[in-house]
């Protein structure tokens, strides 16, 4: 018996000690990751909530303004304090500085949160023309304010919750409060309406294009149709066939207008 508490004591000990190890390894590597993701940054500018870290050299202080202006009052619009946000903001300036400073190895991400640095990595933008490069639906300010969503998400519900929350619900709230489309709402409807999945499969990049059109559908329906509650919808578990099934119904009725 003495012999085994010894064994669980060293065990313990040893555990302790990789903990302690770890922890200040873990603090360097998210300070060594966080200013590697500033490297090549031309400019700099605090708003309210957010530092903006941009590569693009003809960008100026008065064109990230512009566009934070539009972020900041689109979310208070909607309810959300802007000065809420502790984030860094890096704008990058092509694909591949995108790819490695967000660690990710596809191009088709607009935007990416990373919670555990507080940092949102954008993919490369026209931030004059508040648009974002080679995505022709979506403007820089619609994509800042999505992934300021899912910030103020892990803030509301806890990056726990907000980590399991339905994919849909997730993305859909985003995309409810930029107001934003990731095809044309036309032709987003017309594929929603006809329910074809060969047409909707085709690719994966149209299958990802189109759950994010049909997730905002559902929460701007739930949402800003029936006045269904935040708490109430997080915590609902709908039937995703049926409720679209509902939406086709109301669509078609004349009871809905999805008007983005």
């Amino acid at each position: 018996m003495k012999e085994k508490l010894k064994k669980l004591g060293r065990f313990i000990l040893t555990q302790l000690k990789k903990i302690a190890l770890a922890i200040p390894v873990a603090v360097l590597m998210n300070a060594l990751y966080v200013q590697c993701t500033k490297i090549g940054s031309e400019l700099m500018l605090e708003t309210s909530g957010v530092k903006w870290y941009v590569s693009d050299a003809g960008a100026t202080k008065d064109d990230i303004q512009a566009i934070s202006d539009i972020v900041n009052k689109t979310l208070s619009e909607k309810g959300i304090d802007p000065s809420d946000f502790d984030v860094n903001l890096i704008l990058c300036n092509s694909t591949n500085e995108f790819l490695w400073k967000a660690l990710v190895w596809d191009a088709n991400h607009q935007g990416v949160t990373r919670y555990l640095f507080d940092h949102i990595v954008i993919n490369k933008s026209l931030i004059k023309e508040n648009r974002m490069d080679g995505f022709e639906n979506s403007s820089l300010s619609d994509v800042v304010i999505h992934e300021l969503c899912h910030i103020y998400l892990s803030k509301r519900l806890s990056k726990w919750k907000e980590y399991f929350m339905e994919s849909w619900k997730n993305e859909g709230f985003c995309e409810y409060i930029a107001d934003h489309s990731t095809i044309g709402v036309d032709n987003g409807l017309s594929l929603f309406l006809a329910n074809d999945k060969s047409e909707i499969e085709k690719t994966d990049h149209i299958k990802t294009l189109y759950f994010y059109f049909t997730s905002r559908l559902k929460t701007d329906y739930l949402l800003g149709h029936k006045n269904i509650q935040f708490e109430e919808f997080v915590k609902t578990e709908y039937d995703e066939v049926a409720l679209e099934k509902e939406i086709r119904s109301a669509i078609m009725n004349g009871e809905y207008e999805y008007m983005p």
